[in-house]
């Protein structure tokens, strides 16, 4: 990835990095974003800041770290942060009180801007206020980058984009459903929404919600009219999708889908992927059932009402979390969030003809904010020959193909899981994710060859630890004294590398990105590890060939000496025997004496005999036998005796160590047995008190079936008519117990 040459000190940089969207977001840069790029985390205390690119350095400690800039929440420091950076991320909420402040300083010094407000009338202030100065410097504000609004405005432009390219035709009515949803709000995410009905009238809030409330351009083509049974329960159906109801968040996107037709229609460079004059857009909640779907309907139209009420918010942030903290990890990587999306062509090509739409993301919704907020960053900082936006306000979906293409990327290899063409069938087309449905699960197949394989690397990197840290005690010395010993070290060292590589390239199969971020971190630490045990074994193998060859050097002087002693002993022989026999000629006798001079390191190789000792021989009466040079010494055929003893106690060590272990582990299960048959014993009284719960639960709900039973007859054959009449008659037994038990008394008295 090639960055834009923009010449200032950071590519990006993340505000409000401590808090708790901030610090994910920060993560999935340390993970993801190439090592090259420079960027910072800021915010108003350095403790936590020093904490975050602590965690970030054990996340990813091959890459840049983070810069760390002290900003206080006022425009001349912010004003200051946002000229050093090409790009500024910044979660710092609740945006109506603290958000203009990074808005304002990047729209005058041309730095692009993204944030993750929920807040459509904070939204529309700042496009009234600074949309101008934008445009003047160059800068691309996109607020909303994130849960709200960005997987609405993304799909819906991705559907868009799919009615074009089968159909040949602009696109006419979309419908989104958010089909699943469960995560949970962190405590910046409340505040925002609490402080929202503080900050902002009743008559601001109703005109930010109206649909074209932030589109430059109005559009007078009527939204597809509800039946009047439709309007008074919530609960709404389309042909594709199930059962829908009210959307808690429905407004606020809608309003940025909305934009985004307005800004492709405005923009020449985007007018080619315009939605067209028929365009409609609404969003609604799945639905479980039609009398749920009402009930959430007037849930969510009623709390709207009570949030406006000081005392209900006042007495809400007692009981939620705090700005700053949120859900917790562990319970995030089970959420999952779903949307699907129906698009009909425009109506010159309707008929049966659709396109459905799903964006499927295993995780936490703060992890897809983070996603959103990185890649939209990431999409602004490639090399691009022919920019799409010139500057000014814009929407998510107005990065185009390019940042569509990259949450493609992460959905492959990461889990971030969005958009995928499948196939047509009949009159429908299928645009859907490559995504494992939340209904399915990965092959077990995989999760156990991660689970065997991270096993195995684990107790490896342990053992290897053992051998090398530990070897420079006197007991565990072999592998500083032996070659087959580091020649073993060795050969386990590259399979741990190779259970390395295998864990990494089994990754891009992970779907979810909680476990993915889990295992890379997991995998980084170990391979911190192997790196320290290779940098070890390195220095120990260097050592060992050094005193291998001291020992083989003095071996060789060893043998050089005993070649000494061993030419001359044949010599004193003949000189032993020659004084036995009587005197010979003093020719011969002096040239004896000239045998025992020679060289003091001979050839290695059989000497043949000299004529002086041959003719010795001859006078002495002796027959004359080879020269068969020196005789091999013990010290020259065995390897050192040290050497073998130190290995064997070394495998004596590794075999005691074994069967403490084993003798550990059979402990261990013989115990858990145990606890494990006493539990059941115990578990034995508490499922048949269950049984008998069960059996007095069946008998209630057989009277209950028969007491109900009258009013089935009622309605019977009635249709909604009926079933409403039936609900009626509920309500007010309600009542009649209500004032039964609280109006009762007071009567008496």
């Amino acid at each position: 990835m090639s960055f834009k040459k923009h010449g200032r000190q950071y590519d990006i940089v993340v505000l409000g990095a401590t808090g708790y969207s901030g610090q994910l977001t920060a993560e999935h840069i340390t993970v993801n974003l190439p090592s090259n790029l420079k960027w910072a985390v800021a915010g108003r205390s350095a403790d936590k800041l020093k904490q975050l690119v602590s965690r970030c350095k054990d996340l990813n400690p091959h890459r840049v770290q983070p810069a760390i800039e002290i900003c206080n929440l006022n425009n001349e420091r912010v004003s200051e942060l946002a000229k050093k950076t090409f790009c500024l991320i910044t979660t710092v909420g609740p945006y109506a009180l603290h958000g203009e402040y990074a808005f304002k300083a990047c729209a005058e010094a041309g730095t692009h801007y993204l944030d993750c407000t929920p807040e459509v009338p904070w939204t529309l202030e700042m496009i009234k206020k600074y949309e101008a100065t934008a445009k003047a410097s160059g800068a691309w504000m996109i607020p909303q980058c994130a849960m709200e609004s960005a997987p609405s405005d993304v799909l819906t432009w991705a559907v868009a984009e799919e009615v074009r390219s089968k159909f040949s035709s602009q696109v006419g009515d979309v419908v989104m459903d958010l089909h699943q949803l469960t995560s949970v709000p962190s405590g910046g995410t409340l505040a925002t929404i609490l402080n929202l009905f503080s900050q902002y009238p009743l008559k601001s809030l109703l005109q930010s919600i109206e649909p074209y409330a932030l589109s430059p351009e109005p559009n007078n083509h009527p939204l597809p009219k509800r039946s009047r049974r439709s309007s008074l329960t919530g609960v709404y159906k389309v042909p594709g999708l199930p059962l829908l109801s009210t959307s808690i968040s429905g407004k606020a996107n809608e309003a940025i889908v909305f934009r985004t037709w307005g800004l492709l229609k405005q923009e020449p460079a985007l007018q080619k992927e315009f939605y067209g004059p028929e365009f409609t857009y609404r969003e609604f909640m799945y639905a479980p059932g039609f009398v749920r779907g009402m009930l959430m309907h007037y849930f969510i139209m009623i709390g709207g009402y009570l949030l406006l009420l000081a005392p209900v918010r006042a007495l809400m942030r007692q009981f939620v979390f705090k700005p700053g903290d949120g859900p917790d990890m562990e319970k995030a990587k089970k959420e999952v969030i779903e949307l699907r999306a129906v698009g009909k062509p425009a109506s010159e090509a309707a008929g049966s003809k659709q396109v459905l739409g799903k964006l499927t993301y295993h995780g936490s919704m703060y992890y897809l904010t983070a996603t959103f907020l990185v890649e939209a960053a990431a999409s602004m900082l490639e090399e691009d020959d022919s920019p799409r936006l010139t500057g000014g306000v814009y929407t998510p979906a107005c990065l185009g193909e390019r940042y569509v293409n990259r949450l493609r990327v992460k959905a492959k290899t990461q889990g971030y899981v969005l958009f995928g063409r499948k196939k047509n069938t009949m009159a429908r087309t299928i645009y859907q994710s490559q995504a494992i449905h939340p209904d399915q699960q990965p092959p077990s197949s995989d999760t156990d060859t991660y689970t065997v394989d991270i096993i195995n690397l684990n107790n490896l990197l342990a053992r290897l630890e053992q051998n090398i840290f530990l070897s420079l005690s006197a007991e565990h010395r072999p592998s500083q004294q032996s070659d087959l010993e580091c020649v073993r070290i060795s050969a386990n060292i590259d399979y741990a590398q190779t259970l390395i590589k295998k864990i990494e390239r089994s990754l891009p199969a992970v779907k979810a990105p909680a476990i993915w971020h889990e295992r890379t971190t997991d995998l980084t630490k170990k391979r911190g590890r192997y790196e320290k045990i290779k940098e070890r074994f390195d220095w120990v193998k260097e050592d060992v060939e050094r005193r291998t060859g001291r020992e083989e050097e003095d071996i060789q002087d060893l043998e050089e000496d005993d070649d000494i002693w061993e030419g001359l002993a044949p010599i004193e022989k003949e000189a032993a025997a020659a004084d036995l026999e009587p005197e010979a000629p003093n020719n011969l006798i002096s040239s004896q004496e000239t045998t025992t001079i020679r060289q003091r390191r001979p050839d290695k190789t059989s000497l043949p005999p000299t004529a002086s000792s041959t003719a010795a021989a001859i006078a002495s009466g002796t027959s004359t036998s080879t020269y068969q040079g020196p005789k091999p010494t013990a010290a020259t055929t065995a390897p050192p005796i040290d050497t073998k003893e130190l290995a064997l106690a070394t495998h004596r060590t590794e075999q005691e160590s074994l069967t403490t272990s084993l003798l550990t582990l059979a402990s261990q299960l013989k115990s858990s047995s145990e606890a494990f048959q006493t539990s059941i014993e115990n578990e034995k009284g508490i499922l048949n008190r269950a049984v008998e719960g069960l059996d007095r639960n069946m008998s209630g709900m057989e009277a209950a079936g028969k007491r109900m039973g009258v009013l089935r007859r009622m309605t019977e054959g009635r249709g909604w008519w009926g079933r409403m009449i039936m609900y009626a008659w509920i309500f007010g037994l309600w009542i009649v117990a209500l004032a039964i038990v609280y109006l009762g008394p007071k009567l008496r008295l």
